[in-house]
């Protein structure tokens, strides 16, 4: 049997009757259920609905095949990691292989009216294929399916420690100093005044004042300015010195060994640049793709090769301790859920039931919360989905996955 089996029939939904003008403005209000394609895992007794506004409610209907066949499956069906994923899982085997009508019907209030979405599924093994025959002619191409909701953006990654400096190189040696130019010629002294007449001797007396310094002569011409010395011979530039080491590169990691690819179903897979194959796909955004690999998990793919991070509390400071990933109490989501911290620790949803459904609860009493755009931060709350740390190959993700994607 194929692992996965993609079945791309459409039944359109049709709604019959008369509608007032309140009833007309509430469904404008609401997005209709829409089912797009059906994904069968006949290993794992399951089959995943793919859409819009599929909601697995208290009010939702959910039923397989007409009156007397399957009927209602809704406890078998579990909400998957948005509205527009119902994972579909049956402990006791799938139903028997034939074609089936799968119907997923919503209730908006107050109309108390269901609004329906109906599927054509063919349950059961592929025979073996015959003859080749005459190749027909290409048919139109179907049109786009709408883009997926974008997920959250990747935190970067931490940058690499810097080399150490090397050495300082020794200092050139000084360059010789330039000759002295010859001192100019001194000026003429200015003229003495004349000299006074002596007096005769007389009787030495007391000692007189002293008289009045002479007035000075004015100061000679200056000499022309000496011609300036020839420049110096610069000295040498010193050897520059040697580069430093490079700072010891951290020791990578061991690759563990790639998961095996499961049989190829008609649905698109994702594989990266070396051909590894990642899983189904199920979703396709701005930022990344949605993905489903042979195990069963669930997991957001940024374009560079990057499992995305999500939200999560933690008991201890610096996002330590025990991990939750953020929800509200009561909310349910698909039990095989992995995503990445900022810090590049791997998580899993920790317990789900028989259906693979999650029930979030109260959580811890949290010290520290990890966001996807911000990274850690003190912060208090602690309600969601207990998750458990794990390595990626564990859950069958290669430890490299090598950009970019390819989508055969």
């Amino acid at each position: 049997m194929n692992n996965l089996e993609k079945h791309v029939r459409r039944v359109s939904a049709g709604v019959a009757g008369t509608f007032f003008l309140l009833a007309a403005s509430s469904v404008l209000a609401q997005e209709v259920p829409r089912i797009d394609a059906v994904f069968v895992d006949n290993p794992n007794n399951r089959f995943f609905i793919s859409g819009a506004a599929l909601l697995r409610n208290s009010t939702v209907k959910i039923t397989l095949g007409e009156a007397g066949m399957p009927g209602d499956i809704k406890n078998f069906c579990a909400q998957g990691s948005s509205t527009s994923v119902i994972v579909c899982t049956f402990p006791g085997g799938l139903p028997p292989a034939g074609d089936y009508a799968l119907t997923v019907s919503t209730n908006y209030p107050p109309l108390a009216r269901y609004y329906d979405t109906r599927y054509n599924l063919t349950l059961g093994g592929v025979g073996p294929a015959g003859p080749a025959g005459a190749a027909g002619a290409a048919g139109p191409q179907g049109p786009v399916g709408p883009a997926g909701a974008t997920g959250p953006a990747g935190a970067p990654g931490p940058m690499g420690a810097p080399g150490i400096p090397g050495p300082q190189g020794a200092p050139g040696l000084p360059g010789a100093t330039g000759a002295t130019g010859p001192t100019g010629a001194t000026g003429p002294a200015g003229p003495q005044g004349p000299t006074g007449a002596s007096g005769p001797q007389g009787p030495t007396g007391l000692t007189g004042n002293i008289g009045p310094a002479g007035a000075t002569g004015p100061a000679g011409p200056a000499g022309p300015t000496g011609a300036p010395g020839p420049q110096g011979t610069p000295g040498t530039v010193g050897a520059a010195g040697p580069a430093g080491p490079a700072g010891p590169a951290g020791p990578t990691g061991a690759t563990g060994a790639t998961g095996p690819a499961g049989p190829s179903g008609s649905g698109p897979t994702v594989r990266d640049a070396n051909g590894v194959v990642l899983g189904l796909l199920l979703a396709v955004n701005t930022t990344g793709v949605t993905v489903l690999n042979s195990q069963g998990y669930q997991y957001n793919l940024l374009w560079n090769g990057t499992v995305s991070n999500r939200q999560t509390w933690y008991s201890g400071a610096s996002c330590t301790g025990t991990a939750v990933l953020n929800g509200s109490v009561g909310s349910i989501t698909y039990g095989k859920i992995i995503f990445r911290s900022t810090s590049g620790q791997f998580y899993k949803i920790t317990t789900s039931n028989s259906n693979f459904e999650s029930v979030a609860g109260s959580g811890i009493t949290a010290a520290s919360i990890d966001n996807v755009t911000t990274g850690c931060s003190a912060s208090t709350g602690g309600t969601g989905w207990p998750v458990t740390a794990i390595t990626s190959t564990s859950v069958g993700i290669p430890a490299t996955i090598v950009p970019p994607l390819q989508f055969p």
